[in-house]
């Protein structure tokens, strides 16, 4: 993350990502001039974080079809994917809001 948009990077009460300005590292290594920040109240996942630190993924959902919010839709579009934990999940998607300098605005 850019030094500039760490401080946006914030707990929240629900699942929230926030994109942000990547760091120059990590536009030199994925191409990429923004990064969404993945924000969650899962405790297995935060463990998981604890112990490997950050984890790169891509999103659940498939661009330009309709979000999964249960874990039947996700195990239909992913079979044979284990999930980690299917009670972490709220029923709703997960709040984007999309940083461009001092600006914001949510995306979902």
């Amino acid at each position: 993350v850019a030094k500039h948009h760490q401080e946006y990077i914030v707990e929240t009460d629900y699942p929230t990502t926030f994109i942000v300005d990547a760091s120059d590292n990590y536009k030199a290594l994925m191409g990429h001039e923004k990064v969404g920040i993945r924000v969650v109240q899962n405790d297995l996942l935060n463990e998981l974080i604890n112990e490997w630190g950050p984890l790169l993924s891509s999103s659940l959902n498939k661009h330009g079809h309709p979000v999964m919010t249960n874990y039947e839709e996700i195990e239909e579009a992913f079979p044979g994917v284990q999930i980690l934990d299917p009670r972490s999940q709220s029923g709703r998607p997960s709040t984007i809001i999309e940083y461009d300098g001092d600006e914001s605005k949510v995306i979902r």
